[in-house]
């Protein structure tokens, strides 16, 4: 199995919520997994967008064509047109998917269900998050601890709705039956990291024993991971003024 699922959603809708609970979700479940994230431009608007590729085979790169497209809010669908094929299964409120241009009104369609008239909605991350659960047939019980132990101190009725939207995802991503899920793998072979985490180990493993940089860049992740452990690795890290400050150091060493 090989499944390249797109979610998308407004700022707002939890996506980031979304993958903190996926990810070590889908890990111990015994799933190899790459994921990959666009943050919307404060400036010119857009969507957020999170990319899950979930194989019970080892992955080492991103996908650009999805399997399956969760549209959370208007818009998702235009902005991620080249990345959909005639077979994208596409998941999503009625509200959303009816919006959907002529061209894909071939594809594969499953609606979830809407709150009747006058029922609070439920969250749409924790439903999405049940949902990708259901899908891929990891154990109810995996979910709702690893949601409980990352959000259960946010008081009791958050964590009742939250439980709630997880049920409801999970049962209707039960339902859908076009994946053959697989064989998994043992979590505890391999290790879950972001990709800062690994550029910074590999930057020690080829022998970088010298980091200047500038903060305020997607650069930073690494430069933050390395320094409380510079120590340990015999390295020095250091942050400048300026960029240029930062390349000249860098030359200097």
């Amino acid at each position: 199995m090989d499944v390249n699922l797109i979610i998308g959603g407004a700022a707002g809708q939890g996506l980031n919520t979304l993958e903190a609970l996926m990810l070590p979700v889908l890990h111990e479940a015994g799933f190899h997994l790459f994921a990959a994230k666009e943050i919307m431009s404060r400036i010119r608007g857009g969507v957020n967008i999170i990319t899950l590729r979930v194989s019970s085979e080892e992955k080492n790169s991103y996908r650009e064509k999805s399997d399956v497209i969760i549209p959370l809010a208007e818009g998702v669908l235009a902005w991620v047109e080249n990345r959909l094929t005639p077979e994208t299964v596409m998941i999503g409120y009625a509200d959303i998917l009816d919006q959907r241009e002529s061209r894909w009104r071939n594809n594969p369609v499953v609606t979830l269900e809407s709150p009747g008239s006058g029922v609070k909605p439920m969250p749409a991350n924790m439903v999405v998050s049940g949902l990708i659960a259901g899908l891929l047939r990891i154990d109810f019980e995996l979910l709702a601890a690893k949601s409980e132990s990352l959000f259960g101190g946010k008081g009791d009725q958050r964590a009742a709705a939250n439980h709630a939207a997880l049920s409801s995802g999970y049962h209707q991503g039960e339902k859908i039956n076009f994946l053959t899920v697989e064989t998994r793998q043992n979590p505890e072979t391999c290790s879950l990291m972001g990709g800062s985490q690994a550029i910074a180990l590999g930057a020690v493993a080829g022998g970088c024993d010298f980091l200047s940089f500038y903060p305020m860049s997607p650069a930073t992740g690494v430069a933050v991971y390395l320094a409380p452990k510079a120590g340990d690795f015999g390295m020095v890290v250091e942050q400048y003024e300026d960029e240029i400050a930062a390349v000249g150091a860098a030359i200097g060493a």
